[in-house]
C-alpha cells in the first residue's frame, strides 16, 4: 500500500498538533536517556517514576501510572524492576487496605541527588533557548494543552 500523498497528507503534517509535541517530548526522552540515566544504568520510565516519588512522596500504583503518565500494569513491572535494585520499597496503604504504597528507599534518594543536577543541566539548555516573557508563554501553553489532556482521560481531579 502507497503513502498517503497529496492535500490530506500535507494537512496532516501541517495541522496534526500532537506531531510536534511527540517529536520534541521523544527527542527529550532520549537525550536524557542518553546523557543523563545511561550511566546509572538508569531508564526513563524508572526516572519518572524516582522523580515523583521523591518530590511527591509515596503513591500507590494507580496515582504514580497517572502521574507518570502510563498504564498501571507498565508502572507495576518498573517498580518490580525498581524495587529489585533497592530503589523503591513498598508498605500497605493505611486509608485502603486493598492498596499498597510505594516510597523511594534510601538509595533511590541517593541516586536522584547524584542524577538530578545532571537533568536540570539538560532542562536548562533547553529554557535557555527563550525569553523569559516566551518560557512563560510556552509554560502555560503546555499547562492549558495538559489540562485539556487531562480533561478527556477523565482525570480532572488530582490523584490520590
Amino acid at each position: 500500500m502507497k503513502p498517503t500523498t497529496g492535500p490530506i497528507r500535507n494537512e496532516a503534517e501541517n495541522t496534526l498538533f500532537n506531531k510536534q509535541i511527540v517529536r520534541l517530548s521523544s527527542r527529550l526522552a532520549l537525550i536524557t536517556q542518553r546523557n543523563v540515566l545511561k550511566p546509572y544504568g538508569l531508564k526513563i520510565m524508572e526516572w519518572r517514576t524516582l522523580y515523583y516519588l521523591v518530590l511527591v512522596g509515596d503513591h500507590h500504583l494507580r496515582a504514580l501510572a497517572r502521574q507518570v503518565s502510563s498504564d498501571a500494569s507498565h508502572v507495576s513491572r518498573v517498580l518490580v524492576g525498581m524495587e529489585k535494585r533497592g530503589l523503591v520499597n513498598r508498605l500497605p496503604d493505611k486509608d485502603d487496605a486493598r492498596r499498597t504504597r510505594f516510597y523511594a528507599t534510601k538509595k533511590g534518594f541517593k541516586l536522584f541527588d547524584t542524577v538530578w543536577p545532571q537533568a536540570v543541566e539538560v532542562s536548562d539548555s533547553f529554557c535557555a533557548l527563550f525569553s523569559v516573557e516566551e518560557l512563560a508563554s510556552l509554560e502555560k501553553m503546555i499547562g492549558k494543552a495538559t489540562a485539556h489532556a487531562n480533561d478527556i482521560l477523565g482525570w480532572s481531579t488530582p490523584p490520590q
